[in-house]
């Protein structure tokens, strides 16, 4: 029946077959390529370009004043012994810029202070100093 319908349209089996025809991909190897078991090493990067830090000045200061009577210690601090006292407002010059900290972290510094004909050097708390004098005038 489907015959007589091919044959009553005028379809033929050649009609199906003078269609064009796509290519055909060729076949897939059996074995595919290998890829390597360990990656190639990567050159290593080049050095990044030397560049000298920026300079940034900071004020250190050289000298502090006393914010109130101090004893000087030769060590950082309560558990030394007190070497002598810098009075409120006495004018300190730093001596080096070493750091360090007591029990209680705080930071001392060690310091000269030069009063009637007499130098005291020892270690003070930093918190103890003021970079300008502030000793309330008479």
């Amino acid at each position: 029946m489907l015959l007589s319908f091919w044959v009553a349209l005028g379809w033929t089996a050649t009609a199906f077959t003078s269609w064009p025809r796509l290519p055909v991909p060729p076949p897939l190897p059996h074995v595919l390529p290998r890829l390597p078991s360990h990656p190639l090493p990567l050159p290593p990067p080049p050095p990044p370009p030397h560049r000298p830090p920026p300079f940034t000045p900071t004020a250190t200061p050289i000298n502090g004043f006393a914010l109130r009577d101090i004893w000087a210690r030769n060590g950082c601090y309560e558990s030394f012994t007190a070497t002598g006292r810098i009075p409120l407002g006495g004018e300190v010059v730093f001596l080096t810029t070493e750091r360090r900290f007591d029990q209680f972290n705080r930071e001392c510094a060690l310091v000269e202070h030069n009063a009637f004909g007499r130098s005291i050097i020892g270690w003070i708390l930093l918190m103890d100093l003021s970079p300008i004098d502030v000793t309330p005038a008479p």
